[in-house]
This record gives C-alpha cells, sequence and structure tokens, in this order.
C-alpha cells in the first residue's frame, strides 16, 4: 500500500509567537506571525512502537490532523478549524517493497546507469552500517528518496525493506506537474489515498527513475549471474 509518513499543516491563529513545542502523541507545533505549524509522522503517532514502518491512510492522517490540534489546544488559545482550512504544508508519501536484497548494489545502479536522473546524490548515516539513501530532485521543495527502511528500523534484518519515499512541500504541491495528475492537495480535506498513490508515481516519473530501474535491476541479476526481474516494483511502477 502507498501510504503518508509526515504530514506538516497550518492554519491562522491568534496566539502570539510560540516556539516549538512536542506533542503528547508525537511532533510538533510552532506559532509565527499569526499562523500556527504543525508537522508530524503520522505512523509514528500510531504505532505503539513509534516506529514508521506501517505506513498511515489518508484517512488515518486526517484523524491525527484533528488529535494534533486537540492537544495543541492546552496550551494555545485556538479552536479546531474545519479541514477544509487546514493548509497542507508538508507531505512525505512511501511505497514498500519486500524481499530487495542487495539494496546498496540497486542504489549504485540506479545512480550509475545511462538513463541518468534529476540531481542524484548519496547521503550515508553513520550510525547504521551501510545505510545509504539514494535522493533525486531539487531537494528544497520536492524530492525522492529511495533506502533500506528495513536496515534503518532493524525490523527485518538482511532480508531488506526497499522504499520509494516522496517528500513534497506547499509549493511543489501547488505545481501544475503535481496537480494535472492528483488534482487539488491544497487542503487536508483534499486527501485521498488514491491522490496519494498517483502523487508517488507522478514524482517517481518526474526524476526519471521509471527508465532507470529496469536497467538497475538487470545490472544486479547480471552480478549474481540470476534473471532478476523487478517483479512487484515494475508491477507497480
Amino acid at each position: 500500500m502507498t501510504g503518508i509518513d509526515t504530514i506538516g499543516f497550518s492554519f491562522p491563529c491568534t496566539t502570539g509567537y510560540v516556539p516549538c513545542l512536542e506533542l503528547p502523541g508525537g511532533g510538533f507545533v510552532r506559532v509565527t506571525y499569526g499562523t500556527a505549524w504543525f508537522e508530524a509522522s503520522i505512523p509514528k503517532r500510531l504505532n505503539d512502537d513509534g516506529t514508521n514502518v506501517v505506513l498511515a491512510t489518508s484517512d488515518a492522517a486526517k484523524s491525527e490532523t484533528i488529535a494534533m490540534i486537540n492537544e495543541a489546544k492546552t496550551v494555545l488559545s485556538i479552536a479546531v478549524p474545519p479541514l477544509s482550512e487546514v493548509r497542507i504544508c508538508r507531505l512525505d508519501v512511501t511505497q514498500d517493497f519486500v524481499t530487495m536484497w542487495d539494496i546498496p548494489r540497486i542504489l549504485f545502479s540506479i545512480m550509475t546507469n545511462p538513463c541518468s536522473t534529476k540531481h542524484p546524490k548519496f547521503h550515508h548515516y553513520g550510525t547504521v552500517p551501510n545505510l545509504e539513501t539514494l535522493y533525486m530532485g531539487p531537494k528544497r521543495a520536492w524530492h525522492l528518496c529511495v533506502y533500506d527502511k528495513g536496515l534503518q528500523s532493524a525490523v527485518l534484518g538482511p532480508q531488506g525493506l526497499l522504499r520509494f519515499e516522496a517528500r513534497l512541500r506547499r509549493s511543489a504541491l501547488c505545481r501544475n506537474w503535481v496537480r494535472s495528475v492528483t488534482g487539488p492537495l491544497d487542503f487536508v480535506d483534499e486527501l485521498h489515498d488514491s491522490k496519494v498513490e498517483l502523487l508517488l508515481r507522478t514524482v517517481v516519473s518526474r526524476v526519471g527513475l521509471g527508465d532507470s530501474l529496469p536497467i538497475a535491476f538487470a545490472d544486479v541479476g547480471s552480478f549474481y549471474e540470476i534473471d532478476w526481474s523487478l517483479g512487484e516494483v515494475d508491477a507497480y511502477f
């Protein structure tokens, strides 16, 4: 299932300046220049173990948006606005594929194959051995990252959980190449699971990854001398 990880949202607020405050259920809120800003990983709020491996649906994101605002009411003088007035500022949508082995070689092959993607860059997390993330896109307004979620979260061990994660800010969600495919994604009430899936596919296409994946997987298969097809990855994208 394509799902939601992190969501950021805002709405007008008459409360004066409030620095960043952690919410009891997870995430944070701050108030600047008459606007209340919220952000949280919805799966981390929902899962008892505090992980974001199991993704959230659009309905869950809407429910947690209301819950976050209610939690903030204990410290802020705000009323809960309708979701049609709560503007989306950030949206991270993801899709996981299980049983993907040798993910570092897959990522390296994607980056070096002739079908170049937009602004590819590797980032290594020093706290987790062998965990590398491939970033594609301009990074500031939007980007796609691909990495071994199983290794990062230590839930699937060497089996691997290959995660494709599109991260978009408000400025990207408003662009025509997004809106022409997904329809409007300005406010939280406009979230829908079908839009979330279209959004991820659109970002994957935008960076040219759809052309890169078959070559990358063929390279890995050739290295191990096996006929390794894309399988569920190919069927999805």
